[in-house]
């Protein structure tokens, strides 16, 4: 079932840029057959984008469980890929630096060190760490990289931080944004991904 976003700084607007999770369904139409992505780089290994993979998400508003997001990624065309959410389409760039949204900037990009720097979807990101370890109900992964971008607008104040693990892609999320009057701490954390299943295929 599909869940309402949580107040404050909204989670599936955020997500967007980076992996384009949502409110959607898993039972997405065919998609065209997979096309070999043009241009790899060591960006891939942290931000593969499988063909026809279905990435799911426990999101979480000041702690507490409030949903569940999803994205579908597919691949039209060699060095372009597009990120599914419900009716809206992310296109992504893959290039020998990284890979880039072409509309909002990039989402990684090489160097992949310590202290890298480079513009993002709403600020300047940051390479906080290289060898972060996580445990989440899709498994234990190790040799992470952190990334930090910081957006200040006015009074108001946000702070994401994307964790990229080698050959799965963005494993958790978390943001904290601030404003004059409140704090607010929302969190994505990957609970499953695995090549789309049609049920329709099943039945032949």
């Amino acid at each position: 079932m599909c869940t309402a976003e949580p107040r404050g700084a909204p989670l599936g607007w955020r997500l967007a840029p980076l992996l384009l999770v949502g409110c959607g369904s898993q039972a997405a139409a065919p998609e065209a057959p997979p096309s070999e992505v043009a241009v790899r780089s060591e960006v891939s290994a942290y931000l593969p984008l499988p063909h026809d993979f279905v990435y799911s998400y426990d999101t979480y508003s000041e702690g507490q469980l409030v949903g569940a997001l999803w994205m579908h990624v597919s691949h039209p065309r060699p060095g372009r890929v597009d990120l599914k959410m419900g009716s809206r389409i992310v296109h992504l760039s893959i290039e020998p630096e990284g890979v880039r949204d072409l509309r909002r900037g990039w989402v990684l990009k090489a160097p992949l060190r310590a202290g890298a720097r480079f513009q993002g979807a709403s600020g300047e990101v940051t390479i906080t760490r290289v060898d972060v370890a996580v445990e989440t109900a899709a498994g234990s992964f190790k040799g992470c990289l952190e990334t930090e971008e910081n957006t200040a607008k006015g009074e108001a104040l946000s702070r994401v931080t994307t964790l990229f693990c080698p050959e799965v892609g963005i494993v958790r999320l978390d943001i904290v944004a601030t404003t004059e009057r409140e704090l607010v701490e929302e969190r994505a954390v990957l609970k499953s991904y695995a090549k789309r299943v049609d049920i329709n295929a099943l039945d032949e």
